[in-house]
């Protein structure tokens, strides 16, 4: 069986990071180790919690993704998920995290965006009183 997906040197990520059509970057390794340094931008959704967070991926099967990751075999495990669900655009970063020389960061993630307008509750003030 053939991956369906390729793997990005640190450079190649690098190319694709400056370019015009940014790839999402899904971070595929545990919360912790995510906080300890990860990419800039990228999403922290650990390997076996792809399928429930579904909501947290981009909604256009259109969208490249790079997927980050410590282990080559869950990497790629997520990778293959990816592609299975219909992501049509999917990569490895190849080496993973530890082998990227580009910045890192620190700390949680941030909390997922809602979906949606941005709605909030006025209270009701009744009639005018004259």
């Amino acid at each position: 069986m053939t991956n369906r997906f390729a793997e990005l040197t640190p450079d190649e990520l690098d190319e694709a990071l400056a370019s015009s059509r940014r790839p999402t970057l899904v971070d595929v390794r545990s919360p912790a180790a995510y906080e300890a340094g990860h990419i800039p931008g990228s999403r922290n959704v650990p390997v076996h919690e792809l399928g429930a967070r579904r909501a947290e991926l981009p909604t256009s099967p259109a969208q490249r993704i790079v997927v980050v990751g410590d282990h080559h075999k869950r990497a790629h495990a997520a990778a293959t998920f990816l592609s299975l669900i219909g992501f049509g655009d999917v990569s490895v970063l190849a080496g993973g995290i530890a082998g990227y020389q580009g910045e890192i960061e620190e700390g949680p993630r941030p909390p997922p965006k809602p979906h949606g307008p941005d709605l909030r509750i006025v209270p009701n003030q009744g009639p005018a009183q004259e």
